[in-house]
């Protein structure tokens, strides 16, 4: 053996190099055979530890020769041998306890007497005894796991009846390549990668155990945080979502344990502008929030549209920003096959919101519960496209066994071999059923620890006989038949908990079920069936053995030991004042377990039934809604059904209304009707209905069955008094209108109307409500009856005080008035809907009230970059709420609104395809749509109508979203209508159809108001109008000819176009002279150049293009400069006119237009502008813009 020093360690490592070995020469040996060789081995590891020279008179005498030989280089080149599988134990002579005397007299431990004697047996050639070596290559392996391992495999082993086997819990067998695969996904987490890992296998096959290797062997070693939850089987007596708490909380305080003061404090803004008003929500799931944040943002908490989006949205929003400042994280999800359907939720949300931040995601599941899985399989398909590897456990093979086997009985592999086979035989290589049956034949004493020699020995031929269960549940239940009554009794309590039972329940249930079940518990743990947890917890060693435990009851003993846990709970919470809420859950559902069979007392049930119905609220709050309704549905059941409407009344009509509220949330039209159906049927009064008839509407509405849902609301509205809605055209209408109109213009002022309070009359509420949701639909279906809906809801604000619907009400009249041409009233309107919505930060039209108010109202009045930002947070603010709709219709119109304020074309683009993308998947096909519209309207203005003749844009097909029926085409068409006059600008393509239609004209037909695109346009409309009369008028100064076109369109009606826009415009410009000034300017310099009005013109241009530039609106400087430029082109000034195409240019590009900043150098090569020499490029726009800005080019950085 030589000793080595190893550079990187630092530390001495032994090794064999060479070794010199004497061979014997007799009768029975050839010079060099495999036994020669090893009993020459032997002979001088004899002589080196005990310094004393073997008499080898005691054998055939031999000659003595040497050879050398290197082991390390040539063990391989010998081979390996394979035990004959043997079960007769090997027996020394007396010249063999001579030899191990004199070995263990030097104090050497048992196991390298056994090789070295191993290896002198071998003189005898194939008569040695079963353990001797047959090849070099065995020996190499004992010495180097006696070297790698001297505690399991040099150490002679203490000899006890209950002996204690050498494996280790942290070691994994057989699972090389999977270990690999972990690695190499932790280094990219460790990389700054989101990184989704998923481990199936049978149960038993060890998932968990690999999964936490990642603790062990990687996050620890690069301090990191790793945090595991496991979902149980029958964890629903847990509260909800307690299994993402056990981890999201402990995440949190870590992350304020560990976490530098200003990470924390950067961590802590991030949050509160990302929670807003919701952070009360989350910390239902992290407590500990409260700790990180400021007491103010759990002053008020906003009612979510979708509590369950809303909270998947805080949970992502607190993991990215925790990630963004902590060490690397990493969160196990154990048996997610368990998982309820609304932590699955949960879970794929988080890794799909997770994609470019650092943090690695564990999730194992079994793969052997058959196909009906359905929210596992639901989950695995949400992750799949995220997913960096798919791990499947098998069973060990042989080798696998082999080596737990070895490293357990402290033996050579090649001893444990053939026991390795019967094992592998029996077992099929499951790790938990090779574990359990390993230690069964402890039990029996056929794997057994001797004194001499002082080792483990086995009896292959009577284990080879033992019949075994091919399943490990029999196998354990075999195990507790042998325990005593009072163990079992204590095992099949623990198993009807779950697979963790807290400290306080088993003090509880001790006292109150008369039972020591601590005791048992303990004893259990000894018996390797339990482990303990904390300081008096408890957790079965594998959710198999639970089940094992749950087994061993009948049906009817299983809802007996549920109803007694669950009494016996409910009981204690009775005595105690502060009820915790986990307890009560706990309780709860071990009585559902029980079932209503199991209590004849109508009272009791009674009693129970209102308990399901304080757990479903709760969980309501808590965002698990599917449980909600579970809970609700099982207090139903709990009603006698023959008195539920008499005796139990007030809680039949509280639990059937709940039932249909949880139904509508999860859209279960069917349920709501089957609950709403019973309350019409048995309800005293009207106020018992209106739950039920605001859920079904809700449902209707969701599923997009609209004329279903407008005959019930009219039917409903009739029920409570209001008279049937009248359309546009009616007179009685007309003269209301008229007359609320006089109410808000004298006494109802924007200060009386803030100074409402809120009304309590549930009936004004639903009648609000059901109006309200009128209005996100109507418009499709009876457009006519949009102006009552909205007179109602505004007379019920005014009469009667504000609601959660109030600020919608006036957004919608606002909307009304601007229909009419009622440009400041629609502003006031709108202005005065987002203070009453800072009046009411709990209102959960939030997001959907700002989208109208900005979409509809408040482009005329806000700055566009301005707007957008605010359209941004509105977005987030329906996140926060869970409002996915208006989420999304908000962040599609922030990009509208950066493109028409100039932003940059790709970025747009770019941001737009992935919200158009995110529509899709949504459901939002139409608004969706519209998006790749204007994709497409951004890749003409990039790259030319080229882009679009492969008919898609960015890998989506052109026409994708679009409308479907007559009812869509028309409410778009002006939509549409507006970015394709737009783009017929752009491009020059001024002779088609669409530059003689009149946006105006088509908006004042259909009385419809106008938005911030079918503004632009109309913009548009009078930019063509204006170059279309002087392409008239020179055409007829040319021919002589008064009519020109085949639309007869003469100069007279395009000048009055154009002036109408123009006008328009300059009305504007007294809201928001940042959006309108430039481009009114723009307008009328086109109008005086079109009229002759040239140098009113020179200067108009000059000043719109001035008015542009200090507003940062660059693709209106281009256009203004392009026209200015055209303008000196047409009077034969092209010195002056070059300078302006060459900001003009210039300024495309900054936008991002190549094409139309290609389209001006074009226009000015074939007008040979070359030839016009004087100043270079960059000096020529300097010049220009010091005449127009007064200062340098540089006004803002380069896009």
């Amino acid at each position: 053996m030589v000793t080595k020093l190893d550079m990187n360690s630092g530390m001495q490592q032994l090794s064999i190099e060479y070794v010199w070995v004497a061979i014997p020469f007799g009768a029975s040996h050839e010079r060099g055979t495999n036994q020669a060789r090893l009993f020459s081995v032997g002979v001088i590891l004899y002589e080196l530890f005990t310094g004393v020279t073997l008499d080898q008179s005691q054998f055939t005498p031999p000659t003595m020769s040497l050879n050398a030989m290197d082991l390390k280089n040539k063990a391989g080149e010998i081979g390996t041998s394979d035990s004959s599988g043997s079960t007769r134990q090997p027996k020394r002579s007396q010249l063999g306890d001579s030899l191990l005397s004199g070995l263990s007299s030097r104090g050497l431990p048992y196991p390298l007497c056994a090789l070295i004697l191993n290896l002198i047996e071998c003189y005898y050639g194939i008569l040695a005894q079963n353990e001797a070596y047959s090849s070099l290559s065995d020996l190499l392996m004992d010495v180097q796991l006696m070297l790698n391992d001297p505690n399991r495999f040099l150490r002679s082993i203490v000899i006890s009846s209950s002996p204690t086997l050498g494996t280790t819990c942290d070691k994994l067998y057989g699972r090389e390549e999977e270990l690999r695969r972990l690695h190499l996904a932790y280094h990219r987490h460790l990389n700054g990668e989101c990184v989704t890992v998923t481990v199936a296998g049978n149960a038993g096959v060890g998932k968990s155990r690999l999964a936490m290797h990642v603790e062990k062997t990687l996050s620890i070693p690069n301090g990191g945080l790793f945090f595991s939850a496991k979902f149980d089987e029958r964890i629903d007596n847990a509260q909800p979502l307690a299994i993402l708490s056990s981890i999201f909380n402990p995440l949190c305080l870590a992350f304020l344990q560990f976490t530098p003061r200003e990470g924390i404090e950067a961590a802590r803004q991030k949050l509160i502008r990302a929670f807003g008003t919701q952070a009360d929500l989350l910390a239902v799931v992290v407590p500990s929030i409260s700790g990180l944040l400021p007491p103010s943002c759990f002053k008020s908490t906003t009612t979510p549209v979708d509590i369950t989006l809303s909270m998947s949205f805080l949970l992502g929003a607190f993991l990215r920003v925790i990630a963004s400042h902590s060490r690397p994280i990493t969160l196990f999800f154990d048996d997610v096959q368990f998982a309820d359907p609304f932590s699955l939720q949960l879970i794929g949300s988080l890794v799909s919101s997770m994609q470019g931040k650092s943090i690695l995601f564990l999730a194992c599941h079994r793969d052997d519960q058959g196909g009906d899985n359905e929210g596992l399989t639901n989950f695995l398909s949400s992750v799949s496209q995220f997913l960096t590897d798919s791990i499947h456990l098998n069973n060990l093979e042989l080798d696998g066994v082999n080596t737990y086997l070895s490293d357990s009985l402290r033996l050579s592999p090649r001893i444990t071999k053939p026991l390795a086979r019967e094992m592998l035989a029996k077992t099929r290589g499951n790790p938990l059923f090779l574990d359990r049956l390993l230690g069964e034949l402890l039990r029996d004493k056929l794997i057994y620890t001797s004194i001499d020699p002082p080792r483990f020995q086995f009896d292959l031929e009577k284990i080879s006989d033992l019949a075994v269960s091919d399943d490990v549940v029999a196998l354990i239940m075999a195990d507790f038949s042998r325990i005593d009554i009072n163990l079992q009794r204590g095992l099949q309590i623990a198993s009807c908990i779950g697979a963790v039972i807290d400290g306080n329940l088993v003090d509880i249930l001790s006292r109150n079920m008369k039972v020591n079940l601590e005791n048992a518990l303990v004893q259990c743990t000894s018996r390797g069936f339990l482990e303990k947890i904390g300081a008096n917890g408890f957790r079965f060693i594998h959710d198999q053995v639970q089940q094992a435990a749950y087994d061993m009851l009948t049906d009817d003993e299983k809802r007996q030991q549920h109803m007694e846990i669950g009494l016996a709970l409910y009981l204690h919470s009775m005595a105690i004042s502060n009820i915790d809420d986990r307890l009560f859950f706990t309780a709860v559902s071990q009585i559902n377990k029980g079932g209503p069979e199991s209590v004849y007392d109508a009272n009791q049930k009674e009693v129970i039934a209102t308990m399901n119905l304080e757990a479903g609220l709760l969980s309501q709050q808590r965002a698990d809604i599917r449980k909600a309704l579970q809970l609700f549905r099982l207090g139903i059941a709990w009603l006698d059904e023959n008195y539920n409407w008499t005796s139990q009344y007030s809680l039949s009509i509280k639990l059937f209304g709940a039932a249909a509220e949880a139904s509508c949330h999860l859209n279960e039209l069917d349920s709501v009707k089957t609950y709403s159906d019973a309350v019409e049927i048995h309800a005293l009064s009207i106020d018992d209905k209106l739950p039920c008839m605001v859920a079904t509407i809700k449902t209707l509405v969701r599923q997009e069955k609209f004329g279903e849902c407008m005959a019930l609301t009219f039917k409903f509205l009739g029920l409570m008094g209001e008279p049937p809605l009248r359309v546009v055209t009616d007179l009685g209408l007309q003269a209301d209108m008229a007359g609320l109109g006089q109410r808000l213009a004298t006494s109802a002022t924007d200060e009386s109307i803030l100074a409402l309070e809120a009304t309590d009359d549930l009936r004004v509420t639903v009648k609000l409500k059901l109006l309200s949701s009128l209005i996100h639909f109507i418009v499709f279906v009876e457009p006519l009856l949009v102006a009552d809906i909205v007179y109602r809801m505004m007379q019920l604000t005014l009469d009667n005080g504000l609601t959660n619907e109030s600020s919608l009400a006036i957004t919608s009249y606002g909307h009304c008035v601007l229909a009419f041409g009622d440009f400041a009233g629609a502003v006031r309107f709108g202005r005065l809907a987002l203070k009453i919505l800072d009046m009411q930060p709990s209102s959960s039209v939030q997001s959907s009230t700002r989208f109208f108010v900005y979409q509809q109202m408040m482009w005329m009045a806000t700055p566009l970059h301005t707007l957008a930002e605010s359209i941004a947070d509105a977005h987030k603010i329906g996140d926060q709420l869970g409002d996915r709709m208006y989420s999304h219709l908000n962040l599609a119109c922030s990009y509208f609104t950066e493109y028409f304020a100039g932003n940059c074309l790709a970025s747009t683009r770019d941001k737009l395809q992935d919200c158009a993308v995110s529509m899709l998947r949504g459901g939002f096909d139409l608004h969706a749509g519209l998006a790749f519209v204007f994709i497409q309207q951004i890749a003409v203005l990039i790259g030319g109508e080229d882009a679009l003749e492969d008919g898609q844009v960015n890998g989506v097909p052109i026409g994708t979203g679009a409308p479907k029926n007559n009812v869509e085409r028309k409410l778009f068409a002006p939509f549409v209508m507006s970015l394709n006059l737009a783009r017929a600008y752009y491009l020059r393509q001024l002779d088609g159809d669409m530059i003689w239609t009149s946006i105006n004209e088509i908006l004042m037909s259909e009385k419809r108001p106008l938005d911030l695109n079918t503004c632009i346009g109309q913009y548009f409309e009078g930019l063509a109008s204006f170059i279309l009369a002087r392409r008239v008028k020179k055409q007829q100064m040319e021919t002589q000819q008064q009519v020109v076109s085949a639309h007869a369109v003469d100069i007279a009606t395009l000048m009055r176009r154009g002036e109408s826009v123009l006008k328009q415009m300059q009305s504007f410009v007294e809201f928001s002279n940042w959006n309108w000034e430039c481009r009114a300017l723009l307008l009328e310099a086109e109008k005086a150049y079109t009229v002759g009005e040239l140098d009113s013109a020179e200067t108009l241009y000059l000043r719109a293009i001035r008015s542009a530039g200090r507003h940062k609106i660059t693709h209106e400087e281009a256009q203004g400069a392009e026209l200015a430029g055209m303008f000196y082109y047409e009077r034969g000034q092209p010195q002056k006119s070059k300078s302006y195409l060459i900001l003009a240019a210039e300024r495309y590009r900054q936008w991002g237009s190549v094409f139309l900043a290609k389209r001006v150098d074009d226009f000015m090569a074939s007008h040979g502008f070359s030839s016009f020499p004087d100043q270079d490029h960059e000096s020529a726009e300097e010049e220009l813009l010091s005449c127009v800005h007064g200062n340098s080019k540089k006004r803002f950085p380069e896009s």
